[in-house]
């Protein structure tokens, strides 16, 4: 789901930088790849600059559709690509998965952990199919004729 939403996200972004499906190149997708594949708050930025010449409405979904990949990203990547430890669980005498993270605040060392569970995954993915379907109807009507 998430391969999805970052492709959706990337046509959606080269084709409004390019202005129309028919001048979008590799390099309108090379650089909108980039910004989705190295997603923050600069990032977010840029790809806001993006779309600036879309549509009021249009523009709004997909905006809509930026904060909600940026924070879906941010905690995919907490619950499946950071450091994953195993923690011992003393009161039920078991071993838990746990995602062992470090979020940026400024001026301090943050240190965060929280258990990963079947549970955890499976509501990422629904949210990523949420946003998935959300990001095709915004493609399509960045596509479709006037």
């Amino acid at each position: 789901m998430a391969a999805l939403a970052d492709n959706l996200l990337t046509d959606i972004l080269a084709i409004s930088n390019a202005g129309s499906e028919e001048l979008a190149t590799a390099t309108h997708f090379t650089k909108a790849s980039g910004l989705v594949r190295h997603w923050g708050a600069r990032e977010r930025k840029k790809a806001t600059q993006m779309i600036k010449d879309l549509p009021e409405t249009l523009r709004s979904a997909v905006t809509e559709c930026l904060e909600r990949f940026g924070a879906l990203k941010e905690r995919r990547n907490r619950a499946i690509h950071d450091a994953v430890d195993l923690g011992w669980d003393g009161e039920n005498n078991r071993l838990l998965a746990l995602a062992i993270g470090y979020p940026k605040v400024a001026g301090e060392t943050a240190f965060r952990i929280e258990r990963v569970t079947p549970d955890v995954i499976a509501d990422l993915a629904c949210e990523y199919d949420e946003l998935r379907a959300d990001l095709e109807h915004c493609r399509y009507m960045l596509l479709r004729p006037v």
